[in-house]
């Protein structure tokens, strides 16, 4: 029976998984604390014509923190999985996650911002 030892592939970046953590959890604390000043559509689909079309109700602004959890967990299942044959690939991944959390929280503070 094999037993699941934890490698951190980024011995010196530990601060990174904090930073994410800290991101993801704080977006997640923000929809919270907002969750009962927001109106009942909000601007969210940006990528959609201009109108009624970008509209979404609030529930919808928790499908962003929930991506930047997907990235998260997906980018370091790779890095555990990588690390012993490429270690600068694990560490590439770890500061993807951080990159894709910080442009998640930048998101919805702009949404919040074109909302308040």
């Amino acid at each position: 029976m094999s037993k699941f030892i934890f490698v951190n592939p980024f011995k010196h970046l530990d601060s990174f998984l904090f930073l994410i953590n800290f991101f993801i959890v704080l977006l997640g604390v923000l929809l919270i604390s907002i969750h009962n000043n927001l109106p009942s559509l909000i601007p969210l689909w940006f990528s959609k014509n201009w109108g009624e079309n970008r509209l979404a109700n609030p529930v919808f602004l928790w499908v962003i923190p929930a991506i930047g959890f997907g990235s998260f967990v997906l980018n370091f299942a790779l890095a555990q999985f990588v690390h012993e044959q490429r270690p600068t690939l694990a560490r590439i991944l770890s500061v993807g996650s951080l990159f894709i959390s910080l442009v998640l929280l930048s998101a919805v503070y702009k949404i919040l911002l074109v909302v308040s």
